[in-house]
């Protein structure tokens, strides 16, 4: 995969700005990048928060419970008219 950008060419604080949008596979190259170039320590911790972020965020979508049906009224229950004599 070619990456969107490369990590060496930027500061932390501006490469990871650019990776904020960024898809899993594209984190994952630039990771990997950064891993094999200058290995910046808080790079790397940001790209593996944006990478846990985006996964948790795709989790949740997929677990998101459905919408609720509407819900059909339950008809009255049967009252025996002497029952309402009391």
């Amino acid at each position: 995969m070619s990456l969107p950008f490369d990590p060496a060419e930027l500061s932390v604080k501006d490469a990871l700005k650019a990776s904020s949008d960024l898809s899993d596979d594209e984190l994952d190259a630039l990771y990997e990048s950064e891993l094999d170039g200058k290995a910046r320590k808080s790079l790397l911790d940001g790209l593996t928060q944006l990478r846990e972020d985006l996964r948790a965020a795709a989790v949740a979508v997929v677990e998101a419970p459905a919408a609720p049906a509407a819900a059909e009224e339950a008809p009255a229950p049967e009252v025996h008219p002497w029952a309402l004599c009391r």
